[in-house]
């Protein structure tokens, strides 16, 4: 199906594309989209209704548009009826970068407080929590220590978690464990040693 993204300012259409709907016309199948988007709990309720304008992207920056505070933004398909509308606003007040948590309540955005990762030898494990403790993200690859080429942990570590780096809170502490506390590691760090209990007597 076709449909058209249009820029409304001022009542006044300033901008307008073209677009077709479909797989064919996509760079990821419906099947891994729907995936993607229903992992999610707060679009997992029941009696809400998903409408999805499927299709190559249309966008108004490429083409040289500013968008200003009050643009409207439309997307139609003659057969979805009335066209979907957005307003585009402006928050008087610098906002705190959220992400979406997928084990978060319905509706809930949640702000990553603190990154943890457990860097090994051979692989590695990262959570992204939020100021309760509850985990945002989590991921994991096989980049341990000796994958690393001339000790370009910060490199790595930021390719690895580069999009929560940017989304975390400004105090998040980033915590990691594992050998990459150890010589072949990031940064040695001192073992701690705790003294052996005593045996208790009856």
């Amino acid at each position: 199906m076709a449909g058209e993204s249009r820029l409304i300012r001022d009542g006044k259409t300033i901008w307008k594309k073209p677009f077709l709907s479909g797989e064919t016309n996509m760079s990821h199948t419906v099947a891994n989209l729907e995936f993607h988007h229903f992992k999610y709990a707060q679009f997992r309720r029941p009696g809400d209704v998903h409408i999805h304008f499927f299709g190559a992207a249309t966008l108004s920056f490429a083409d040289g548009i500013r968008t200003e505070p009050g643009d409207l933004f439309e997307i139609e398909m003659q057969e979805f009826g009335a066209p979907l509308r957005n307003r585009l606003g402006k928050n008087p007040r610098p906002v705190s970068p959220m992400v979406a948590s997928p084990n978060s309540e319905p509706d809930r955005i949640m702000t990553i407080a603190a990154i943890f990762a457990d860097w090994g030898t051979t692989n590695r494990r990262a959570w992204a929590v939020d100021r309760g403790g509850a985990v945002l993200d989590r991921r994991q690859d096989e980049q341990g220590l000796l994958g690393v080429q001339n000790r370009a942990f910060q490199a790595s570590f930021r390719a690895f978690t580069g999009d929560w780096l940017a989304a975390a809170e400004p105090t998040a502490p980033v915590i990691m464990g594992g050998m990459v506390g150890s010589k072949l590691g990031w940064k040695e760090c001192p073992i701690w040693k705790r003294r052996r209990a005593s045996p208790i007597s009856a």
